[in-house]
């Protein structure tokens, strides 16, 4: 059983938090006939319907009703920090214009995307519980889910009355602090607590069954400082039924990381929803849909959240929906984590470097029964392919299991397929291990599996796999390629390799960046990842989105990695700043090498100019470099990001 919903670093994770209970279902989407009976006949337990709660276009209570009759509950989202959308506002706001909230520059949330009540004024708090209260009630929910229960950005409660009481408190005018300044963040955050005290309150009045369950991001502490939303403490205080952790992303071993670090916080005090997306381009195939869906549920068995129900119908997900929320506790504890992303190739290259190779492509597989599968062609020497794994370890682990289907046909009796493989500890010491595999032509897949000594899984910071196939005819095929942590005990010299030197390879014309494995302190949207900076696409496109890194805010100190896959003598570097709008290019940079990713050393410091026109070129010492770091100190706009079309080393 799943929960579904729609609308809306600490590095590793203890392995005592990975235990069992049954996990519940749920639907979060509209409120249709079609869409209770499509809930019911997959499995699921709740619904979580979004509707307007201040100005219904619909009599929710006769399908509530319904889907009481197939013993399906129903608990709306509602989003109570809206008082309108666009020009359309509700009636209470209408006529009560002196309650609107302000930003700090002045401007009334009043029309727009952003329209909000201010939680300073009592009277706003008083509307909105017996408002909710009401259409709860009397349409027969189970409770409420509580989204964008909060302020709009740390930017926004600088109505008057929050201002004059703040004033009064501390003798201080807020507009003097900083936005986050922590003190006058925990103030605005206070009104909310009220409100939600006092909801607690009217509901347990008419109904102590009725829950509230609080949709929220994982960290409490990012969602207080950045919209003053303080649900830890209304988790300490009583006030929840349970908790829903919105994680939109395909990243899956992050959805571990996302999910383990709540966890730690709740303690178990409710329940622990989290919500991943098939929505927004995040895992939207059926086998990432359940490689995230294991995940969580491995790391949180109590239940799993979904979003969106339109994108679920639109992708033909339902079955896959229905299949996850059939899973037995047998079969959840039977899976391991497989730690490697896209591992079917189903989404090409996607999480994956491939260098300047041409002779690597993803083909439809008939033998494998597969979808997609990944062929090596026989022809020059053939970039590895690669994958950086950097978060979501389960701690306590002695071991490393890797394993991948290999099918070779007309090759060479001296080919061979090698697997490299690359750990990296806190400390920044360095395990290298290699697997060969002849490339003895055969007319069926076969199974490389190999067991790796590591130290504690806890001290890994990350792991890269490396794939290269040596042929010198015919084709090597591979599919699904796992790798697990585990506690076997393995002799610690099985495949190891001496540690990384120089290499003399002469490769002075050549882009050591291209097409390598990167990471960043964050991108600002699937599209702007970190990757486009070393892929050679120059596009001003749509942004540059595709071709382009952009951070997240604050535009302060963001970082981009390249890990290159040897250690080389770097003597230039070339940046071309961001090709979009002003608000996302990058102003001061610095730019530092390491070869072992723990310490490293500045080698070039200064500004890139205020367009995407011409490149910026660094000739730098020679310096001995595995790791390269790129730090966007500011960027011209104060207020947004900072970025970068393209990255070139030499």
């Amino acid at each position: 059983m799943i929960l579904l919903a729609i609308g809306c670093h600490n590095k590793t994770i203890c392995a005592d938090q990975i235990k069992f209970i049954s996990p519940i279902t749920g639907v979060y989407g509209g409120l249709s006939k079609p869409l209770i009976e499509n809930c019911v006949s997959a499995g699921v337990d709740i619904l979580y319907p979004s509707i307007t709660w201040y100005a219904p276009k619909m009599d929710p209570k006769p399908l509530v009703d319904y889907a009481h009759k197939l013993g399906l509950k129903v608990i709306p989202s509602v989003a109570a920090a809206y008082d309108g959308y666009g020009e359309n506002v509700s009636e209470f706001a209408k006529t009560h214009p002196q309650y609107w909230e302000k930003m700090k520059d002045g401007k009334l949330l009043n029309s727009g995307v952003y329209v909000n009540l201010s939680w300073g004024h009592e009277k706003v708090r008083q509307y909105k519980v017996k408002a909710i209260t009401d259409f709860i009630v009397s349409n027969n929910f189970d409770g409420i889910l509580l989204d964008y229960t909060r302020f709009f950005g740390n930017k926004s409660g600088y109505c008057d009355e929050i201002v004059n009481q703040f004033k009064a408190k501390f003798s201080i005018d807020p507009h003097s602090l900083p936005h986050d300044d922590p003190q006058w963040v925990q103030f605005r955050a206070n009104f909310v607590t009220e409100f939600v005290t006092r909801l607690r309150q009217s509901l347990n009045s008419h109904n102590s069954e009725l829950e509230i369950i609080a949709c929220v991001g994982p960290d409490p502490y990012e969602c207080l400082s950045r919209s003053c939303q303080d649900w830890l403490t209304w988790l300490n205080q009583g006030l929840l039924d349970g908790i829903v952790t919105m994680i939109y992303e395909r990243d899956t071993n992050n959805t571990i990381e996302s999910i383990a670090a709540t966890n730690r916080v709740v303690n178990g005090k409710v329940p622990h929803y989290p919500m991943i997306a098939c929505w927004g381009g995040n895992l939207n195939t059926p086998e990432m849909l359940k490689d995230g869906s294991i995940k969580s549920l491995k790391i949180n068995p109590e239940g799993i959240a979904y979003y969106r129900s339109d994108t679920i119908r639109d992708l033909k997900l339902w079955p896959t929906i229905k299949e996850i929320a059939n899973y037995s506790q047998q079969y959840i504890e039977s899976q391991e984590i497989n730690y490697i992303l896209n591992s079917g190739f189903e989404n090409a290259f996607e999480f994956y470097s491939v260098g300047q190779e041409t002779n690597i492509a993803i083909f439809s597989d008939t033998v494998n029964q597969e979808e997609k599968s990944l062929k090596f062609t026989a022809g020059r020497n053939i970039s590895p392919l690669r994958q950086l794994i950097d978060r979501g370890f389960i701690e306590d682990q002695s071991a490393l299991q890797f394993s991948t289907k290999v099918l070779c046909q007309n090759t060479s009796a001296n080919d061979h397929i090698t697997i490299d493989v690359t750990v990296n500890y806190q400390t920044g010491r360095e395990q290298d291990y290699q697997i060969t595999h002849s490339c003895k032509a055969m007319d069926d897949w076969q199974t490389i599996t190999a067991n790796l000594h590591i130290t504690n899984s806890k001290d890994i910071r990350f792991i890269i796999i490396a794939v290269t196939a040596n042929i010198t005819s015919g084709t090597t095929c591979l599919d699904e390629l796992a790798l697990n942590l585990t506690d076997k005990q393995v002799s610690q010299e099985s495949y190891r390799l001496a540690g990384s030197s120089v290499s003399r390879e002469n490769t002075y014309n050549a882009n050591l960046a291209l097409g390598q494995l990167t990471s960043s302190s964050s991108f600002w949207d699937i599209g702007f990842e970190s990757s486009n900076a070393v892929d050679g696409n120059l596009s001003n496109d749509n942004h540059g989105k595709h071709a382009a890194w952009h951070s997240q805010r604050p535009p302060h100190n963001q970082w981009l990695k390249i890990y290159l896959p040897q250690i080389k003598n770097i003597t230039k570097i070339r940046l071309l700043n961001a090709s979009a709008q002003y608000c996302y290019r990058t102003k001061d940079f610095k730019i530092e090498t390491s070869i072992d990713d723990v310490n490293y050393t500045t080698v070039a410091t200064g500004t890139l100019p205020n367009h995407a026109e011409s490149w910026t070129e660094l000739n730098i010492e020679p310096v001995a470099a595995k790791y390269l770091k790129f730090t966007g100190i500011n960027s011209f706009h104060p207020d947004y990001s900072v970025g970068l079309k393209e990255i070139e080393i030499y």
